[in-house]
């Protein structure tokens, strides 16, 4: 907010105005909204996104433009869409931004106008740096860890049918880049249950030196459920011996054995796998049409499983299979609007 002695927006250059606009919000004015959920393994998990609310938008522009200074106005878009465009004004010429969204499914009228209000402010740069804070996973567990935990009710696929869940789950935390200073580190509240989110693709927590023998090994348990390893467990020690090659194992069983630095090297050579099954899965394609995203990516080898990238593949060559699944399923949900 302004403080006494700062410019007014009559005072400010477009440089300026562009600058506050842009600025990083509270946490209290971010909405975090779940976007998909899935069973990983036993675990319900679900995939959540951070967005601004429209009256932390209102007050920025309020706050930035002055009350008189900005408008908006809203139009039907296509068949059950919503048009806004938001006026700016500089000197004596206003200057309108536009972008649309559907009517959602609850209180859709309500709904459309707030997405497409929100889209549009993105158009003037307001928490437009969102999109640049990842997707998050968070744990949904059958009572609340804290009072601030967000209510979960959905029809959620396990094998081949669905089944409605209820539960809760915690908002993530923003990373200390998407805060304003006076929020940086720990100034957040955070919940002291461990469901919260956090920004590892795989879906898992990531682990850490502090972690028990008994937590890595369940930690790396439910990555081999989401890439087929506990299938397959012949593959375990292969993998294992290549990710060690001065501690060999002969056994899956003798993993409860492992220094806890060999189970690190081991959980690392999975999670570039872990991650493309499970953007398979949050994008609701099937893995065989991922595959031939891989075999695109990495022509110099035969993709013939998921477990022929475990060792041939980089994070970067990663992310490019997971935006190529993104961009297919992204394609597919414009067909069928």
């Amino acid at each position: 907010m302004f403080v006494m002695g700062e410019k007014n927006c009559m005072q400010l250059t477009p440089e300026e105005i562009m600058k506050r606009l842009q600025e990083p919000f509270a946490p209290e004015d971010i909405e975090w909204r779940v976007h998909r959920s899935m069973y990983v393994g036993d675990q319900v998990k679900a995939i959540v996104c951070a967005y601004v609310n429209n009256r932390a938008i209102q007050n920025r522009l309020d706050e930035v433009m002055g009350p008189f200074g900005w408008k908006n106005e809203f139009s039907t878009w296509r068949d059950k869409g919503v048009l806004c465009g938001i006026s700016l004004k500089f000197g004596d010429e206003w200057v309108t931004k536009y972008d649309a969204a559907d009517e959602t499914n609850f209180e859709s009228t309500k709904g459309g106008i707030s997405a497409s209000s929100k889209r549009t402010a993105s158009a003037w740069g307001i928490g437009r740096y969102l999109y640049n804070v990842d997707e998050q996973w968070v744990n949904i567990t059958q009572s609340r860890s804290t009072n601030e935990d967000i209510y979960f009710n959905a029809e959620v696929k396990k094998g081949n049918s669905k089944e409605y869940v209820k539960g809760y789950w915690s908002a993530p935390r923003l990373p200390d880049w998407a805060l304003p200073s006076q929020y940086k580190h720990s100034e957040q509240k955070q919940p002291k249950d461990t469901n919260r989110g956090n920004n590892q693709p795989s879906g898992q927590q990531q682990p850490s030196k502090q972690d028990d023998m008994k937590q890595v090994l369940e930690h790396v348990g439910r990555i081999e459920t989401v890439i087929g390893l506990s299938r397959q467990p012949g593959y375990i020690p292969r993998i294992f011996n290549k990710a060690n090659p001065n501690h060999q194992i002969n056994h899956p069983n003798e993993l409860v054995n492992a220094p806890i630095d060999a189970l690190y090297n081991y959980h690392n050579a999975l999670k570039p796998v872990n991650d493309i099954c499970v953007a398979a899965q949050h994008y609701g394609l099937p893995i065989e049409q991922v595959l031939n995203f891989a075999q695109i990516v990495k022509p110099d080898i035969e993709v013939k499983n998921i477990l022929t990238l475990v060792f041939n593949v980089t994070k970067d060559e990663v992310q490019k299979i997971i935006h190529m699944a993104k961009a297919e399923s992204q394609s597919k949900q414009r067909e069928t609007a």
